[in-house]
Parts: structure tokens; sequence; C-alpha cells
């Protein structure tokens, strides 16, 4: 049997998890930040529109605000984020029981790689490049 290798690579999964949540702020730039209080001012996700206008993530709250002077902070909630992730993993896993799980620290992005026979992840249910929002 031949191995196919899917790799998820969950973009701007804090920020859309947020939005999900939070209907009325979709339409801005959100960003996951930390808590510039306490000295964790950075961001730690941005959606596609703080994208656009040059947020990145790991940079300084006030250097993204310049950037995006209506740039929506929002603090991390991981109890929801591993909510998700976990839904996200469950599909995956209908697919594949053989999978490794990695964690990009440094991009704070959620990566799944999954192993496939290589029939069924070119099957009609699943087509590699699928984007899955949520």
């Amino acid at each position: 049997m031949t191995r196919t290798i899917l790799h998820v690579d969950m973009n701007n999964f804090y920020a859309s998890v947020e939005c999900l949540y939070r209907p009325e702020i979709r339409h801005l730039p959100v960003a996951v930040a930390g808590d510039p209080a306490n000295r964790h001012g950075i961001i730690l996700a941005k959606n596609m529109l703080a994208k656009k206008l040059g947020v990145k993530t790991g940079e300084a709250i006030w250097q993204a605000q310049l950037k995006a002077p209506n740039l929506v902070t929002v603090p991390p909630d991981f109890r929801k984020y591993l909510k998700f992730s976990r839904l996200a993993r469950k599909i995956l896993y209908d697919y594949s029981s053989k999978s490794y799980i990695l964690l990009l620290i440094s991009r704070i992005s959620v990566t799944f790689v999954f192993h496939f026979p290589a029939k069924r992840i070119f099957s009609s249910t699943v087509k590699a490049g699928s984007k899955f929002s949520f």
C-alpha cells in the first residue's frame, strides 16, 4: 500500500475560533494577543484582515496597532482552542488512525500530519487542498 501524508495547517486558528464566538468582530482586523499590562503584549494569532494590513504573529501589540489602528485584540482562551482542535482531529481520525500531531510553537499554529491509504485521500469525501473554517 502506498502511503500518503496529509498536512493540515490550521493557520489563524485562535483568531478564527474567536471570530466564531464573536460574530460582531468578524469583519474587523482581529488578533489574539497577550496581556500588555503583564508584559505579555504580543500577537499570538491574527485573522486575514489583520494579515492584509501587515500584522505579524509575534510582534508587539503596539506595533500591530500602528499598522491596523482599528485592530481588535482579544485574550487567548485555550479551552476553546482545545475544543476545536479535538473536533478537527476527530474528523481526520475518520480517515486514518495513524497520526502525528505537531505544535509549531514559533508560528502558534496547530499542525496535524496524518497517514492515509492513497486511494482514500483522493476520494470524493476529502480533496487535497481542502480548507475548513470554523
